[in-house]
């Protein structure tokens, strides 16, 4: 196969003699061969913007997919070529029936073989993890995978872009248009049969005529067509394990958009997990079964992070809809999704065991929660074995805390919920724990996320089988001491109201010992907790060796220096022993609450960490920047007050991609990108260099990136030069930026937007 970038140079040349012959040899051809030039010229230009997103997004799990399209496009471009010579040949004289003959039939056959070529690939286009790379080059070709709802949208305005490349940019038009690709759930199927139909001539480019579409008839009838496939999948092909963790998806809300994160603890809690190998967390099994479901099409991811990792995912909705309607779970949990008196009779012989409040008429638990006051015999009647209430309501002001709070207290009252293994209120507005939560003895998960509770009530440290307990963003700054004696795996604490970890609580001789040999020995993630001079570092927290992701905020709180630099050091020392962190942010402050001295000491222990943010000098610290683990995937970088041109120090650094250099990371005036650098970088942030005016990338550098982002550099008057070379860039974010500076079209690559 030939050179990509000469393959796409031939394709430019081509269009271009074509469109030459199309205009001025209407003198020499038929109209018939001027048509037939037309098509061969509007393919081409296909051609080279399906080129330019594969290479811009990268397709390395279909690569044998796209050799073949290549191969069978190259194969056309050498007809194309030959016809082109007959055709300017033409020129000079005028050509006899047989020549016109020979050229005619060319002409259909390029037209012809065009025509059977499949361009439009399929794009999964997801970002792979450099560690991953090798394994997923070898991914089949015809993967399942279904499209992230960017990509999808790409795709779908792909489709469209010739006839409604106007009608898009009307914001009402791609309201709804963003709503039939939400329908389609990433798979790509669906979103050509969309765009076929909303650019047949009889359906008007109207909100109110795609609207009708997107209700009418016929959508819903190739939706069940087009997922049929995967539900006899999910049905009869993936283990009952799978198919557990998927019906989970069905307790979150349609086309909810649910964090990883908390799905794999949630998952953990609920016992979904098990048959681990040696040395498997239940995590990471959970997080292997998420990845096989994505595999077979069955969950869609919503978002990546930078590294790769799935941020958020859903169930699509048509799937759900479809797969529900068949199967035998559903068939139990619509027993529980009606008040008629007959349903009532079936739910007491099938009680319910889990409780999702949608804020859903058809509940029969949205009467209980949020209707009037429901008696003890009934609460008993529904939810005597309940183990799992997550709760969705998400209004604004104090009823839907006061509703659920009312409702737990009759619940557990009434001793129900006393199974119950997970209490999930995240985004409930301060909702109302009662004290006679301390009878919820088998409660593993606990998530108080975004609920702004200003306290726990005492008794919370009766639930010492708690795995996870997330308390970020609330007001809660107080947690029982009686923490060490839980089983927990993950901890989440509201940074912003300065929550501290409280000291191992003294006993007796034998509770001492028990507490040396198990206290919080499973903990795997430990974040926004606050570190003064009176936490116990040294032989408290230090004693946590198993943590895989650690947040930290230090500040000192008193004029006493030494002493917190103590607490610093002891902290670089704790850090520097965690073999399986992955993932670390640490913050240093002083009494005043400005950024002060990081220590940090030697990485050599940290193997697996990828993603590090840290706010605070650099100046002071033993370790150099370039010491930092060569692993890394994301950095940020704040108030480091580098004077070494972070540019050069990094550039070498194999997986890198993402670097966030914020204010005053780099206190010097000039910074350059050498030939090379940063092979793997597609996130560039540079925030208020306050010092900074000249930035020079010099030609092959940063050959992958794709967003970049300058915000508040107000001495740097002049986009380098250079970037007008990164041609894999995508997006350009310019805030509060000096106004001369040089972003026109001329001074950024060609595919760039600047936004």
């Amino acid at each position: 196969m030939t050179d990509k970038s000469h393959d796409c140079k031939m394709v430019s040349s081509n269009k271009n003699t074509l469109f030459y012959i199309r205009t001025q040899g209407r003198r020499w051809l038929n109209n018939q061969m001027v048509h037939m030039i037309r098509l061969i010229e509007g393919e081409l230009t296909r051609k080279q913007e399906v080129s330019e997103l594969i290479r811009l997004r990268g397709h390395s799990r279909n690569k044998a997919y796209f050799k073949k399209w290549e191969k069978d496009f190259e194969d056309v471009t050498d007809d194309i070529e030959n016809v082109i010579k007959n055709l300017m040949s033409s020129r000079s004289s005028a050509m006899n029936r047989f020549e016109e003959f020979v050229i005619h039939s060319n002409l259909e056959d390029i037209v012809r073989k065009i025509a059977g070529i499949n361009d439009k690939p399929k794009f999964d286009v997801s970002v792979e993890s450099p560690h991953e790379e090798a394994s997923s080059s070898s991914s089949s070709p015809t993967s399942s995978h279904l499209l992230d709802d960017e990509t999808s949208l790409m795709v779908f305005k792909f489709h469209l872009k010739v006839k409604l490349k106007l009608k898009l940019k009307q914001k009402h038009l791609e309201k709804v248009g963003r709503e039939i690709v939400m329908k389609c759930g990433g798979l790509e199927s669906q979103i050509h049969q969309m765009c076929d139909l909303l650019s047949h001539q009889d359906v008007p480019r109207t909100h109110e005529a795609w609207t009708k579409v997107l209700e009418g008839p016929l959508f819903n009838i190739s939706q069940k067509h087009n997922w049929s496939k995967t539900v006899h999948k999910i049905n009869r092909q993936i283990s009952h394990q799978l198919r557990t963790c998927l019906f989970y998806f069905v307790y979150f809300p349609v086309e909810f958009e649910i964090s990883v994160r908390r799905l794999i603890v949630l998952w953990v809690a609920e016992g979904l997990i098990s048959h681990l190998n040696r040395g498997e967390t239940p995590e990471l099994v959970a997080q292997r079964y998420l990845e096989e479901l994505i595999d077979n099409g069955m969950v869609q991811v919503v978002k990546r992070k930078p590294n790769g990792k799935v941020k958020t995912c859903r169930l699509p909705s048509a799937l759900r809809q479809l797969w529900l309607t068949q199967t035998y779970e559903f068939r139990d949990l619509q027993n529980h999704t009606t008040t008629s008196p007959d349903s009532n009779v079936q739910l007491k012989k099938n009680i319910i065991s889990r409780v999702a409040d949608h804020l859903l008429d058809g509940n029969i638990w949205n009467n209980h929660i949020h209707g009037d006051t429901t008696d003890s015999t009934t609460l008993k009647t529904y939810y005597k074995k309940v183990i799992s209430f997550l709760s969705f309501d998400t209004r604004e002001g104090s009823k839907p805390g006061q509703q659920v709070g009312h409702f737990l207290k009759g619940c557990i009252s009434s001793d129900c919920f006393l199974l119950l293994r997970v209490l999930d209120l995240e985004g409930v507005y301060k909702p109302k724990l009662p004290k006679r939560i301390k009878r919820l003895t088998q409660l593993t998960y606990l998530g108080l996320r975004w609920t702004y509770l200003e306290s726990l009530p005492s008794s919370i440290s009766s639930l010492l089988k708690l795995q996870t307990l997330d308390l970020k963003h609330t007001s809660i700054h107080t947690i029982p001491s009686s923490v060490w004696k839980m089983e927990l795996r993950h901890l989440f604490l509201s940074e912003t109201y300065r929550t501290k970890f409280p000291p191992k609580p003294k006993g007796n001789c034998l509770s001492d010992l028990l507490f040396k040999n198990n206290s919080l020995s499973d903990l795997q993630t430990l974040s926004g907790l606050f570190i003064d001079e009176d936490t116990t570092v040294k032989d408290g927290l230090d004693k946590l060796a198993n943590i895989k992701k650690l947040r930290l905020a230090c500040q000192s709180m008193s004029l006493n220096q030494d002493t917190m630099i103590a607490q610093l050091e002891a902290v670089a020392d704790w850090i520097s022993t965690l073999v399986h962190l992955q993932s670390l942010r640490l913050k240093s402050r002083n009494e005043k609450g400005e950024p002060w001295n990081l220590h940090l000491k030697s990485f050599e222990k940290n193997v697996s960490l990828t993603n590090m943010y840290l706010l605070g000098s650099l100046r002071r610290s033993s370790i150099l920047l370039s010491d930092f683990p060569h692993r890394l995937i994301e950095l940020t970088l704040s108030h480091s007050k580098l004077e070494d041109d972070p540019m050069i120090t990094l550039k070498d650094f194999p997986y890198l991609q993402k670097l966030c250099l914020l204010a005053e990371s780099y206190t010097e005036t000039s910074m350059v990108c050498k030939p090379q650098s940063f092979p793997q970088l597609q996130v560039l942030k540079i925030w208020v260099l306050e010092r900074l005016q000249e930035w020079n990338i010099e030609h092959g550098a940063l050959p992958c990136l794709k967003q970049l982002e300058i915000r508040s550099c107000q001495n740097l008057q002049r986009l380098p030069d250079g970037l007008k070379h990164v041609n894999t860039l995508l997006e350009l974010k310019l805030t509060n930026m000096p106004k001369e500076i040089n972003a026109g079209p001329d001074n950024i690559p060609p595919n760039c937007k600047v936004v």
